[in-house]
């Protein structure tokens, strides 16, 4: 008959029962004849629990006096089941097994807790009535007591359930989402075991303890973590689990050890003699072990149908044991032919060694000679770099010469400018006023012939008056007035524009004598400057045409590069021989600006670059390489006022690609 289920009482609250966990003491250590089985603790409440674990003590178990050969044993299991030969004294063995277990159960043994497979802690969380419950166990026998209903069982149900056991097994419910307290979504329960010593579980993975959890909700999904001492997830796999329980030894199925109030109570009252039988070969393992030799039984089985199976096998293996004889025997004879081949072998490698050998002498001596050759072109191209130093060094000198006389010419520049200027002032003045003298005249010219006209006008008219006596001689005198004070305002002017002429020829008198005596030296600057311009041209000439300033590999790498047929496009390079400066006093700015960007080549696809990078690694000449383009940048629109100097409007540039790669790396156009 299958028990009923467990009813839980009204009152299943945490808050309400009471649980507690009490260490228990023997009372039996003075008066009681048979070995002590509990110890206490005292003063600190420690739980105590019997230690099955001892060893005899030296105890020592004699052989039958008839057992064959006199053999002695001290292992009972070691003579039992050594080769099976004591089968024929099972029932004296037995005997004295019985008689060693009562004399070892008769010494007296202090208990001590083991340092592994202690159950330390449980712990339930929304777990059956316990919202939250931490048990803290002892390390021997505990005992939790409480009021019905407060959830002492649900401790032990929690314990078996975190270790693996099925839901059904605890006959408390059908699945785990009935062991969630009501009102609640999911639960947890949590137990906490020892494992320190010597015997411990993987004690570099988990330290001295060891946690499993188990959580599981009411969708009915439920998982497994396992914590080391330090509450680090090691695992969340079933069979670390059950190998866990399997090294401690915890047999949750096994009845003599999780003995639940439905199992004990059937057990009390109801089971028959029968069904208590099949509770202590199941508690004693006699049911496992008997499972465990018909196994045995049934492999045992197996192989002899196995072998005797294979007994033809051997005979098919011996025949062919006998034709592999044979073959060796033939292989051993043909032994001396195999080693006439392996001679003639070597002598035919070591002739081919030979033969490189003699290829490897003549390459070391073609490679000498072209070491010679580097050798002589190094010294050639140091004495061109040398050369080119000293022209470099020229060149930056009479660079400073121009400079100083530059210096020095430009404050008789000046002078020269502003007497200029004076001069040509007082040159318009000059024009001006010879050209008010020259119409001056023309006005004096055309009044006297106005007043010679005038007067014989007069003449005329009087001696008509005189001859006629009109009435026009009063006009006539007016206008003969009015004359008389026109011709004598331009006498006037004449006579003054006449100072201002001599005082304008007096102005231009000096200023001719500053020009002359500013000649010599303006006429000394100018010869020193052209000398210097002609001195820098020839030195920017023959810097033009050298390549030493560049690696010394550079005329390699060009050659190279001139030779090489595979480029789309040939590079462009080194950027310095297509840029020729304009005005020297920018040349140590442009180089500081400029750098490594002056050695770098130019190139117009990805291809190209590989393969010059690739003649820059065989010629040990590396620069950077910039991929571009040549169709030209218009930057009309970015540049500044003319009157400001730009990098761009210093420098002249014969290839549109580099003034493009300019432009974009250096923004020559604005700096």
């Amino acid at each position: 008959m299958v028990p009923s289920k467990r009813m839980r009482a009204p009152t299943e609250d945490s808050d309400l029962g009471t649980v507690s966990v009490e260490a228990a003491r023997s009372e039996l250590r003075q008066a009681h004849s048979k070995r002590q089985r509990l110890s206490g603790a005292p003063g600190t409440g420690d739980s105590i629990v019997s230690d099955d674990e001892e060893s005899l003590d030296g105890y020592q178990y004699n052989g039958h006096e008839d057992h064959p050969n006199g053999v002695r044993h001290d292992d009972y299991d070691i003579t039992r089941d050594a080769g099976f030969e004591d089968l024929d004294y099972e029932e004296q063995d037995d005997v004295r097994a019985t008689q060693l277990v009562a004399r070892h159960m008769q010494q007296f043994k202090e208990n001590r807790p083991a340092d592994q497979g202690i159950i330390e802690e449980v712990t339930c969380i929304n777990f059956m009535c316990h919202t939250k419950l931490k048990v803290k166990l002892g390390p021997l026998i505990n005992f939790i007591i409480g009021h019905n209903g407060s959830g002492k069982s649900a401790v032990l149900t929690a314990l078996t359930l975190c270790l693996g056991v099925k839901a059904t097994s605890t006959n408390r419910g059908g699945s785990l989402k009935s062991f969630i307290k009501e009102g609640q979504d999911q639960a947890r329960v949590i137990v906490k075991i020892k494992n320190e010593g010597d015997n411990s579980y993987q004690p570099e993975v988990y330290g001295s303890s060891i946690s499993v959890e188990r959580h599981f909700n009411q969708s009915g999904t439920s998982g497994f973590k396992i914590k080391n001492s330090e509450d680090k997830i090691m695992s969340t796999k079933r069979a670390e689990l059950e190998d866990i329980t399997d090294f401690f030894g915890f047999q949750l199925d096994n009845p003599m050890n999780v003995l639940t109030q439905d199992m004990a109570r059937q057990f009390l009252s109801n089971s028959t003699p029968e069904l208590k039988y099949k509770f202590f070969i199941r508690g004693t393992q006699l049911e496992q072990l008997d499972r465990d030799y018909k196994l045995f039984a049934d492999l045992l089985e197996a192989t002899d149908v196995k072998l005797h199976s294979r007994a033809r096998d051997v005979e098919v293996l011996e025949r062919k044991k006998k034709e592999a004889e044979r073959r060796k025997n033939l292989a051993d004879r043909s032994k001396t032919f195999q080693n006439k081949v392996n001679h003639y072998t070597r002598m035919h490698a070591w002739a081919q060694v030979e033969e490189q050998e003699k290829h490897r002498n003549a390459l070391a001596r073609s490679v000498e000679a072209c070491e010679q050759k580097v050798q002589q072109v190094t010294a050639e191209v140091e004495t061109a770099s040398q050369a080119y130093e000293e022209a470099n060094r020229q060149w930056e000198v009479a660079g400073g010469a121009l400079n100083e006389l530059q210096e020095a010419v430009k404050p008789s520049q000046d002078q020269l400018t502003e007497e200029k200027g004076f001069f040509d002032t007082n040159k318009d003045q000059l024009l001006k006023s010879i050209s008010d003298q020259r119409q001056i005249g023309e006005d004096l010219k055309g009044a006297k012939k106005l007043a010679a006209n005038i007067t014989k006008s007069i003449e005329q008219e009087r001696q008509r008056l005189e001859g006629t006596n009109g009435g026009d001689l009063a006009r006539k005198l007016s206008e003969l007035e009015d004359a008389k004070v026109a011709a004598e305002q331009a006498k006037n002017r004449l006579e003054a524009h006449g100072t201002e002429i001599r005082q304008l020829e007096l102005d231009r008198a000096r200023a001719d004598d500053a020009v002359e005596k500013a000649k010599p030296a303006v006429r000394e600057a100018r010869d020193a400057v052209r000398k210097s311009e002609d001195l820098l041209q020839q030195l920017q000439q023959n810097r033009g045409q050298q390549l030493a300033a560049y690696h010394r590999n550079m005329p390699h790498l060009l050659r190279a590069i001139q030779n090489d047929t595979r480029f789309s496009q040939k590079p462009v390079g080194p950027v310095g021989q297509h840029v020729r400066l304009l005005k020297p006093e920018w040349s140590s700015i442009l180089e500081t600006t400029f750098g490594g960007m002056l050695e770098a080549f130019l190139v117009v696809s990805k291809r190209d670059q590989s393969i010059l990078s690739e003649l820059m690694r065989k010629n040990q000449c590396e620069s950077q390489i910039y991929i571009g383009d040549a169709q030209p940048i218009d930057v009309s629109h970015a540049q500044p006022d003319p009157a400001v100097d730009t990098i761009m409007r210093v420098i002249e540039i014969d290839n549109d690609l580099v003034r493009n790669q300019l432009i974009i790396n250096q923004a020559i156009e604005q700096t």
